[in-house]
């Protein structure tokens, strides 16, 4: 839906990119990116892209500024710390799963079979991979974003 030129929440004239820094919304690798895995990158993107429609229009639907510096930085905070999460939760995996010395191969194992049968830690485990949990995006919890829908 093309926004008319009378809106008051056009945003063409303040573009954003989503990530806080990390992955812009048009694919461009930062430095940032350098070491990252293409999935992590894209589930990142799909976090940012869901956190700040849902900010976008949760400020339209108050009839604020949705490009206003205060709703952009409700997105930077609320962004943040899933970033930064991820980012050492995908490193600390990539490190253990990369590594073949025999110590570690056999902590990893013994792990594995642990999480294996923790029916609940497993469970939680696959609803943060899977992005089933309340503090998820709406979009991301196939959720629309207008609370009348």
């Amino acid at each position: 839906m093309k926004a008319s030129s009378h809106s008051p929440h056009r945003l063409a004239h303040r573009p954003v990119q989503a990530g806080t820094g990390d992955t812009p919304i048009d694919g461009d690798v930062g430095p940032r990116d350098v070491g990252r895995s293409r999935a992590e990158q894209e589930i990142n993107d799909l976090r940012d892209v869901a956190a700040l429609a849902e900010l976008v229009s949760d400020a339209v639907g108050l009839g604020l500024d949705c490009g206003s510096a205060t709703v952009l930085e409700d997105y930077e905070q609320a962004r943040r710390f899933d970033t930064v999460l991820m980012a050492g939760l995908t490193d600390s995996l990539n490190r253990l799963f990369s590594n073949d010395i025999t110590p570690l191969r056999l902590l990893r194992s013994l792990g594995l079979g642990l999480v294996d049968r923790m029916p609940r830690l497993k469970n939680r485990l696959i609803r943060e991979a899977s992005a089933v949990n309340p503090q998820m995006p709406k979009l991301l919890r196939g959720e629309p974003l207008d609370s009348k829908a």
